[in-house]
């Protein structure tokens, strides 16, 4: 998506007409409530701003150093719980190489199978960033890499998730020229 209006480059925007819509839309027997990520890029300086409305917390992956920070700041309720929420963004900024991932809580909420006398676990963030530590240096495709991470968090949980699951990884080349 592409943004003209320099208003609509405020990521809480469209978590703000979610939530007025949903609730709006009047009373209903079925919870209806969902939870949702906006990410605004700057493809020419590398500068993301982030809104989250009950989403799991982004990851970066830096590349000058391998380290894999928690991107937090951007906060907000699961669309559908009051009409006029507050949704707070945050801005990071991007070097060149640096990976940039959004996840359901399908894959971090994946959870080890139920045995006889064992706590079950969850993958979490910490199973997502070990993962793209041990993997990315390897995987030259994002493709390669948004596989690798579904497909651990899937043998963690025994084989079968538990909820819906979307990934998606972004790496920032630069600013191409045409």
């Amino acid at each position: 998506m592409k943004i003209q209006d320099p208003e609509d480059a405020e990521p809480e925007r469209p978590c703000r007409r979610k939530a007025c819509s949903l609730v709006s839309s009047g009373p209903t027997t079925t919870i209806r409530c969902l939870s949702l990520a906006v990410a605004i890029v700057n493809t020419e300086t590398g500068e993301v701003s982030v809104a989250l409305a009950g989403a799991e917390s982004p990851l970066l992956l830096h590349a000058a150093t391998g380290e894999i920070e928690e991107v937090s700041g951007a906060t907000g309720p699961l669309i559908g719980i009051e009409y006029d929420s507050e949704f707070l963004a945050t801005t990071l900024q991007l070097a060149v190489g640096d990976l940039f991932l959004l996840t359901t809580d399908g894959i971090t909420e994946a959870r080890t199978p139920r045995q006889l006398g064992k706590r079950r676990e969850f993958f979490g963030a910490d199973g997502v960033a070990r993962v793209l530590r041990e993997e990315a240096p390897r995987a030259a495709a994002l493709n390669v890499l948004a596989e690798s991470v579904v497909e651990q968090a899937r043998a963690w949980a025994g084989g079968a998730f538990g909820d819906d699951v979307c990934l998606l990884l972004a790496r920032y080349l630069g600013e191409v020229t045409p």
